[in-house]
């Protein structure tokens, strides 16, 4: 009888700890697969990025936001069930169009890069 009880209680300590894994497991799937990363392509002054990074990092569900203005992208770490990709790229793209255009330095023309010549007056 005695050998039963030890038997019985060890399956039940196993099943528990068993089902302890498998929901820590799931919760932490679930977690992770609520946030998303988008990147966006995003044109202004280099002296705007704290300007950006903040305005963008203050959106609901964004969690961060970091723009690269060597590369000219903006990428950003959000919830989806707070906010969408198609919503976070409305904002960027009403943002890019209120932000000031780098003016031309004469080393490169973004609209002509394929081109050898570059006319800057």
């Amino acid at each position: 009888m005695m050998i039963k009880v030890c038997f019985s209680q060890h399956s039940q300590r196993r099943a528990l700890a068993l089902l302890l894994i498998l929901l820590l497991t799931t919760i932490s799937a679930t977690a992770r697969s609520r946030y998303m990363s988008a990147k966006f392509m995003l044109t202004a002054e280099k002296d705007q990025k704290t300007y950006v990074d903040s305005i963008v990092s203050a959106q609901p569900g964004v969690f961060s936001a970091r723009w690269s203005p060597r590369r000219r992208m903006l990428v950003v770490v959000y919830d989806k069930t707070l906010t969408s990709r198609h919503h976070l790229k409305i904002f960027v793209t009403r943002l890019s169009a209120q932000l000031p255009t780098p003016e031309a330095d004469g080393k490169a023309c973004p609209e002509q890069r394929r081109s050898s010549t570059c006319l800057v007056v």
